[in-house]
């Protein structure tokens, strides 16, 4: 479990650190706030959600979905291993490593969520210049919000009304756009890739975003830009909760005043965001090759004690009446395929195990041709399965060909899954 997790942290990390790197490259120096306030979030659920698609058989089911069809039996080759005494792999190592980081960080963000609720139980409900408010004793704390509700410390009610509003204007501006849920997404895959410096930038990045677009709202409502400013100058001092709630002092002060005196970015350079396009098309292609799933598989040196089968997978609706069938039924066909086919010992040694799908082209004369590799995992693994499907094929094992409406026999191209199972 904790070897999975690491694995899908690693390449949600990947993934994230590559389309940062181009919206810091395009977007980041722009005033496009609210845009690029959703480019960051979808980075996020973008890079949080690709990892998952591999061990959830995307791959598989878009493969189904095309039309061309899988067979309801599947070879499987199973290789029995057990860890050798007193030894630890360098992946144990790692896991527990990131399992440790994992919990701190993990106690850290709900220590903070925690004080929030407490805050919120604790703190006196009062209606400020028609705006609810929770007034707390935390003297020390600078104003925030936190799901939709504003917190003040008590001590700032001696403030001037002027300086009341804007703090209120400011704080209902990040309510009102509910920075809070970016903050709890971001916080999350800052907990699960703690140990990634991008996590905790894109964090920051999201942060600042917040701070511009509530100091824009405020100016815009209350056409007071000098007296703001004061205003965020004097409450430069007090503590805050870092990264799980939106602050007035949060951010930098220099960035937030040169921000708010920035022209306008024009819209068309939204358009640098399609710089990303590639990088995720990229990232869905290598998720969907690599072996993200099966990585998790590699915890323990193996005993090669190998033993073959076959086994029935999930069945599939295929509708075409006229697609290549084996003589004796598709059971038959991985019976032979089981007896010419064996695990081999360097993946074995690795601890490489997954799903390696073979297309085929069945012939008129229902020859096997032209094997190749669709979604390999391994290249002992690839080659294995390729080498032992064409022998059947040099040994003469026939299809009945696939044949058009006319019943005249047509080539058909067939998906073949062999499975490599460490236990």
């Amino acid at each position: 479990m904790l070897t999975a997790l690491l694995t899908y942290s690693a390449a949600c990390g990947t993934i994230m650190a590559l389309l940062y790197g181009v919206y810091y490259l395009t977007l980041r120096r722009t005033t496009l706030f609210a845009f690029n306030r959703r480019i960051l979030l979808t980075i996020l659920l973008f890079s949080g959600l690709v990892p998952l698609m591999t061990q959830f058989g995307g791959v598989t089911h878009a493969i189904s979905m095309a039309g061309i069809p899988l067979p309801e039996f599947e070879v499987t080759l199973t290789a029995n291993y057990q860890p050798q005494p007193g030894s630890t792999s360098l992946t144990d190592i790692l896991a527990t490593v990131y399992a440790a980081g994992l919990v701190i960080t993990a106690i850290w963000a709900v220590t903070n969520i925690i004080f929030i609720v407490y805050l919120s139980l604790t703190s006196h409900r009062a209606t400020i210049m028609g705006t609810d408010v929770l007034i707390h004793n935390h003297n020390r704390l600078s104003p925030f919000s936190w799901g939709g509700r504003i917190f003040i410390p008590k001590n700032m009610l001696g403030d001037s009304e002027k300086e009341l509003r804007l703090m209120l204007a400011h704080e209902a501006a990040h309510c009102k756009r509910r920075h809070w849920l970016d903050l709890l997404a971001a916080n999350i895959m800052a907990v699960i890739n703690w140990y990634n410096p991008c996590s905790w930038i894109m964090l920051r990045e999201l942060i600042n975003l917040h701070e511009y677009e509530a100091d824009r709202d405020t100016v815009g409502s209350c056409n007071e830009p000098i007296e703001y400013q004061l205003l965020l100058i004097k409450k430069t001092a007090g503590s805050r909760f870092h990264a799980f709630a939106d602050s007035l002092n949060h951010s930098s002060l220099k960035k937030r005043i040169t921000m708010m005196m920035k022209n306008q970015t024009k819209s068309p350079a939204r358009l640098r965001a399609l710089a990303l396009l590639p990088i995720m098309a990229a990232a869905l292609c290598v998720t969907n090759v690599s072996c993200v799933s099966n990585a998790a598989d590699k915890s323990a040196e193996p005993v090669a004690d190998t033993t073959l089968t076959w086994s029935q997978t999930e069945s599939r609706n295929i509708e075409d009446a006229n697609i290549p069938e084996f003589e004796g039924g598709i059971e038959k066909f991985y019976q032979l395929l089981a007896e010419n086919i064996h695990y081999p010992d360097d993946a074995i040694t690795d601890s490489v195990s997954g799903r390696v799908i073979i297309e085929i082209t069945i012939g008129t004369d229902g020859e096997i041709k032209n094997p190749r590799v669709v979604r390999g995992i391994h290249p002992s693994l690839d080659n294995e399965a390729v080498s032992a499907i064409r022998n059947l094929g040099e040994k003469g094992t026939r299809f009945k060909p696939a044949t058009d409406n006319d019943g005249k026999a047509i080539e058909a191209t067939y998906m073949l899954p062999v499975s490599f199972k460490l236990q």
